[in-house]
């Protein structure tokens, strides 16, 4: 019960695990790398400015949660700009099919999960475990089906392996 004023805090700044690792992607993998530190400056900097600036009036009235939501739309910035700049880069690099086979597998997997929680109620532990394995399961046999390459290069991979300890 202690704990639950930082609920909505929590709940607000949760969405800036995503966004800082598309920002990760765009900034330290794409725009570095090809030489665009001025740019993943310019990003990091917007960012911070907007950060200090929200948090200095929102804190004053919203507290915690104007701290969380300050965070969370700086984060935001600093990820448009970066995908501004890194945006060519992005759009002829990405594998459309894998991206909606990835898609369509973790929907299904998901769809699972909402089903079983409607009509399973175990411990909460047993429950993780179980809601674990049937995600990862659905979603590893969805993405197998929709011959996804990635996917099925590694289960030839681990297929070999097996045979070559099992002979």
């Amino acid at each position: 019960p202690g704990y639950l004023g930082a609920v909505p805090c929590m709940q607000l700044i949760m969405p800036v695990l995503l966004i800082s690792g598309f920002s990760n992607v765009t900034g330290n993998q794409i725009l570095i790398p090809s030489g665009k530190d001025v740019c993943f400056m310019k990003a990091v900097a917007s960012g911070a400015v907007l950060d200090i600036c929200l948090n200095a009036v929102l804190m004053q009235f919203c507290g915690g949660v104007g701290a969380a939501l300050a965070t969370l739309l700086a984060e935001l910035l600093q990820m448009l700009i970066q995908l501004y700049y890194a945006h060519t880069y992005i759009w002829v690099n990405i594998r459309w099919k894998s991206l909606a086979n990835i898609s369509i597998s973790a929907l299904a997997a998901s769809l699972l999960l909402l089903f079983l929680r409607l009509i399973a109620d175990f411990n909460l532990w047993l429950e993780m475990a179980l809601f674990s394995m049937a995600f990862f399961g659905t979603y590893g046999l969805c993405i197998l089906w929709l011959k996804e390459p990635a996917a099925l290069e590694m289960f030839d991979h681990l297929t070999c392996k097996w045979k070559r300890l099992y002979r």
